[in-house]
C-alpha cells in the first residue's frame, strides 16, 4: 500500500511540474504581419585584386525575428562554411585564369523553420 501511495504522490508531483512548465504564462513569439518567410540577401567587397583576396560579406537578410535566425554560408568549390552573420573569407586562385566561386547563404528562421537560399558568383583573379 505504501508503494502505491508513493507512486501516486510522485505521479501527482510530476504532473504539477509538467503543468507548471507548460502553463500559458509562457510568452508566445508574435510574428510581424506581412513577413512569413526569411529573405536571404548579401553583398560583398574586397575582391579587387589578384588572389589571395580576403572578402568581407555583409548579410542584409530579413527574418521574422532578428535573434531567431541561423545563417549558413558555403564558399566556393572546396566547401568551406561559416555560421557567422557577416563572415570574412579568403579565396585563392593558383591558376592562370580568372576563377568563379559560388557563394551561397542559407537563412533559416528558427521560429517557423522556413528558409531561403541565395547564391552569387564571385570572380577571383589569378595570383600574380
Amino acid at each position: 500500500m505504501l508503494k502505491k501511495s508513493i507512486g501516486s504522490a510522485l505521479l501527482t508531483i510530476m504532473s504539477l511540474f509538467i503543468f507548471y512548465a507548460c502553463s500559458n504564462t509562457d510568452k508566445e513569439i508574435e510574428v510581424p504581419a506581412g513577413l512569413n518567410d526569411p529573405i536571404a540577401s548579401f553583398s560583398y567587397s574586397g575582391n579587387d585584386g589578384p588572389a589571395p583576396v580576403t572578402i568581407v560579406f555583409t548579410n542584409s537578410s530579413e527574418t521574422i525575428i532578428a535573434d531567431s535566425a541561423e545563417y549558413i554560408w558555403t564558399f566556393g568549390e572546396n566547401g568551406q562554411t561559416s555560421t557567422e552573420k557577416n563572415p570574412i573569407e579568403t579565396f585563392y586562385n593558383a591558376t592562370n585564369n580568372a576563377k568563379v566561386m559560388l557563394v551561397t547563404l542559407e537563412v533559416r528562421d528558427l521560429v517557423s523553420d522556413r528558409y531561403q537560399r541565395r547564391s552569387q558568383a564571385i570572380t577571383i583573379l589569378p595570383s600574380k
